[in-house]
């Protein structure tokens, strides 16, 4: 019987033509053990009581045949650990592939294990079968982490899936170890994080659970004593994991725009979490990983800016208030561009573009972590700032920007109406995600503040419909389509001078509340 806790970062192996050249990485063969290289195939069965109380208690039994062995395990639901999942493992050697939870009587899990199947008994769910390549890795650090690569299928529900993943277990040293060789693999190959155990995938497989049920990690709960760089650390870390899952999310469908706008929000709330968090961070730090994410949103942004333009499209085409006599073509010309331009994003994001900066950045949040003290105090100040005052003052800073355009707002400067754009979102992006109760006065702020952000999203769209209508009869002219543009542009100008009127009443608002 061997009792033991697994810590494991698991990617996704995006590209199956190269998956023979794995083991053969200069990465990989310049840290390997090669004494403590194993292949072996492995099938697994899971098992669970037909009223699935297993599974809703968080917990998994499976049997394993590796080699002329067959071992019994429970694992439980597993806890996050600095982004990385952490899960309780017991096992248990078999002369016969029999479930019976009376075998892990003697463990720690077992009195929690016959509590929850009761009088039921374990059934046969689904199974497992794959080839396993592994070989202990050393890194520099004096971290030892095992890599294991799987290759086979997953059978549940009377269907069957594909599965291609490695899995980097930590078997001494630093978790951030398994993010530093997370972040270097990489960058030789297609990968994406993995939230899903085998387990979950075959539940999925079998209709006994959805996608959202994965278990992503959450923002971590804060004490109430925690240091500015303390609490922002671990904030940080779950906006990853948050931008992530969207990003999963987002190739699984897509064609869907809500699921590109939840990306786009992650991606955008990370670089305001990196904002807020710059003074306590290297300069050189910063730079980089700021760099890098904006990047990544212009590569977004033709795709964010035609979204908005083809849904009041379809709003207009739908309107009663209009009669086609000839049906409109222009909402055709919009949806083959914006399927373009989901596939040309998509590949890019299944070629692992993301997975080495975020990796990285992780791992260097986990290792290092941001700083208490503030780059811009004195080089002799020991000053940790709390993460309440930190908070308080970095947003009452930031509001200050957005005030500091005046009285009032000249509604034809684009160039000022896109800063104070950018700067409301940035507010409200952090004062979502930041775990703390504010007061009435802030919530107020807060609420006018996202009243006048949706002016200025108004605004910023009729903008970028204006450009896209251009290059769209730049490449293709016709009498409908010129028809179509027209009454697409009427339409929105018709609502910009409502919205320009109660842009004036709320900024005049935001004012008033910000001096209470």
């Amino acid at each position: 019987m061997v009792d033991n806790t697994e810590t494991e970062l698991k990617l996704q192996f995006l590209a199956p033509g190269r998956w023979e050249e794995l083991f053969a990485a200069p990465v990989i063969q310049s840290l390997a053990d090669p004494l403590s290289f194993r292949q072996e195939t492995l099938e697994t069965q899971y098992y669970d009581t037909p009223g699935h109380r297993l599974q809703k208690a968080g917990l998994a039994f499976r049997i394993r045949r590796e080699g002329a062995q067959w071992i019994a395990t429970v694992k439980d639901g597993g806890r996050n650990v600095g982004g990385l999942h952490e899960r309780a493992e017991w096992n248990v050697l078999l002369s016969a592939p029999q479930a019976d939870a009376g075998i892990f009587a003697d463990t720690p899990v077992g009195p929690v294990l016959a509590d929850t199947i009761g009088e039921e008994t374990l059934t046969a769910m689904f199974r497992t079968c794959f080839e396993r390549q592994r070989i202990n890795l050393q890194l520099a650090d004096g971290s030892v982490v095992e890599l294991a690569a799987d290759r086979g299928e997953i059978h549940a529900g009377g269907k069957e899936a594909p599965l291609l993943e490695i899995e980097l277990e930590l078997k001494a040293g630093k978790a951030g170890a398994l993010l530093e060789l997370g972040a270097e693999l990489a960058k030789s190959f297609p990968l994406l994080p993995e939230w899903r155990s085998k387990y979950f995938r075959a539940l999925q497989l079998a209709g006994l659970a959805a996608a959202e049920e994965a278990a992503v990690p959450a923002v971590p709960p804060l004490s109430g004593g925690e240091t500015a760089g303390e609490a922002l650390t671990g904030i940080l870390i779950s906006s990853i994991q948050g931008l992530l899952a969207a990003q999963e999310k987002f190739l699984q469908q897509q064609d869907v725009p809500e699921m590109l706008r939840a990306w786009g929000s992650e991606l955008w709330q990370l670089r305001s979490l990196l904002s807020f968090s710059e003074a306590l961070m290297p300069a050189e730090v910063y730079g980089e990983y700021q760099q890098i994410l904006t990047e990544w949103t212009d590569m977004l942004t033709p795709l964010a800016e035609l979204d908005p333009v083809l849904a009041v499209w379809q709003d207009i085409a739908e309107s009663t208030a209009l009669h086609w006599t000839v049906p409109p073509v222009l909402g055709g010309i919009l949806g083959e561009k914006r399927g373009q331009l989901a596939a040309g994003l998509a590949e890019k994001l299944q070629k692992g573009a993301t997975t080495p900066a975020l990796l990285s950045l992780w791992a260097w949040l986990t290792t290092t972590g941001l700083s208490g003290q503030l780059a811009v105090e004195p080089p002799d100040s020991m000053a940790r700032p709390a993460f309440d005052d930190f908070v308080r003052k970095q947003l009452a800073r930031w509001r200050e920007s957005i005030l500091a355009a005046g009285k009032k707002i000249d509604l034809q400067d684009t160039e000022l109406l896109c800063l104070l754009r950018l700067q409301a979102l940035k507010i409200c992006g952090i004062m979502a995600v930041l775990p703390l109760k504010w007061p009435k006065k802030v919530k107020r702020q807060h609420a006018s503040l996202r009243k006048l952000l949706a002016g200025f999203d108004y605004l910023h769209d009729l903008k970028t419909t204006a450009e896209i209508v251009r290059n769209i009869l730049k490449s293709q002219s016709s009498r409908l389509l010129y028809r179509d543009t027209g009454i697409l542009t009427g339409w929105q100008a018709r609502e910009a001078r409502t919205v320009c009127q109660k842009l004036n009443k709320r900024w005049k608002k935001l004012l008033a509340t910000e001096s209470k």
